[in-house]
């Protein structure tokens, strides 16, 4: 799939319909690590309308949002 957002989300989206979960439809929190100024991590994250995004982290940042709503997020 390569080092890509579209590659990533691919996975992620396998991921959730292996456990039951349809993750473009339904809500779900994530804590992610990496760049976060990357174009991988920032696209990716564009993806879904439904990632409540609770923390994440890289070398140089933190991120915290004890309660995330999606909606605003994307």
């Amino acid at each position: 799939m390569g080092i890509t957002a579209r590659g990533a989300w691919e996975s992620v989206k396998r991921h959730f319909r292996e456990i039951g979960i349809d993750c473009q439809n339904t809500d779900f929190t994530c804590v992610a690590i990496g760049d976060m100024a990357g174009d991988v991590f920032g696209n990716g994250m564009l993806l879904s309308k439904h990632i409540r995004l609770q923390a994440a982290f890289n070398h140089l940042h933190i991120f915290i949002d004890p309660n995330p709503d999606s909606a605003k997020s994307w």
